[in-house]
């Protein structure tokens, strides 16, 4: 499933991450489970796809979050979590003008639409005119 909604979220044992910017965090506590985790966000049209799915389902974080192998999320920006650091950072053409950073995470992972998509944004400015 492909979603780019406000509050959207993907969560599995291990994530592909796209964007044209990635800003890395050092390790944190997060209140979601109280445990160390490595944060990022996502800018400049984000993308997340789950490349393996949560092992143990109930483990999940969040009820409404994407969990089937191949749900992706896409947005403006994307914040999200590793239990891992991520792993190796790729740049290279995603299209036909533009590169972007290709990263995978190596554990469970969470990532989560703060900004939707710029042309969905503009679509819901147009239909309040």
């Amino acid at each position: 499933m492909r979603s780019s909604a406000i509050g959207d979220s993907v969560e599995g044992d291990s994530l592909e991450l796209q964007c044209r910017k990635i800003y890395l965090h050092g390790p944190t506590k997060t209140r979601f489970t109280n445990k160390l985790v490595f944060s990022f966000k996502l800018s400049i049209h984000g993308f997340a796809k789950i490349a393996k799915p949560l092992g143990d389902p109930t483990k999940q974080l969040s009820a409404k979050s994407h969990v089937e192998e191949g749900d992706e999320i896409h947005g403006e920006r994307i914040f999200g979590f590793s239990s891992k650091p991520l792993g190796r950072q790729e740049v290279r053409h995603a299209t036909g003008t533009h590169k972007a950073t290709f990263v995978p995470t190596r554990a469970k992972s969470y990532a989560l639409v703060e900004i939707g998509v710029r042309d969905q944004l503009q679509a819901i400015d147009q239909s309040n005119d």
